[in-house]
């Protein structure tokens, strides 16, 4: 279980724990959380390998740009089948 140690993780936790923090984070889960959650299952993507924003964010296109691909090349051979 989330236990909080300072003062602002416990004003996060109260906020998420809110009525309107409830609306917004199930708004947030179902729009994005979903793609990241299967590139890190289905793709074993765990972590950014490298350092600095620029650079993370390159090796995050590049990783999405691949399971892409993947997702197309599944397709062709499920319709080729």
């Amino acid at each position: 279980m989330f236990e909080p140690v300072d003062d602002l993780r416990w004003k996060m936790k109260a906020d998420y724990q809110s009525p309107e923090g409830k609306l917004y984070y199930k708004k947030r889960a179902n729009i994005n959380e979903a793609h990241f959650g299967l590139l890190r299952n289905a793709r074993n993507f765990q972590k950014l390998n490298r350092n600095g924003m620029k650079n993370a964010e390159k090796e995050l296109t590049l990783r999405s740009i691949a399971h892409n691909i993947q997702k197309i090349h599944e397709k062709l051979n499920a319709t080729l089948i």
